[in-house]
């Protein structure tokens, strides 16, 4: 991933894991329902520092390939 960003100096990138097919089929219409889904913790989260004027790069975690 590349950011681009002015006047941040600091990124946090979470990442969560879902099988989006699974959770579909099981409720495909769970507007009723959302209130479940507010509690979800990332499986991994990284901080990075910015550098004024530069693009930020973050690679995809080795953990979280394939």
């Amino acid at each position: 991933m590349k950011i681009d960003s002015v006047n941040i100096e600091k990124i946090t990138v979470k990442y969560y894991l879902i099988d989006a097919e699974i959770l579909f089929s099981r409720s495909p219409f769970v507007k009723d329902e959302a209130y479940q889904f507010s509690y979800v913790k990332p499986q991994l989260k990284l901080e990075k520092a910015t550098v004024a004027g530069q693009i930020t790069e973050i690679p995809l975690p080795k953990e979280l390939v394939g």
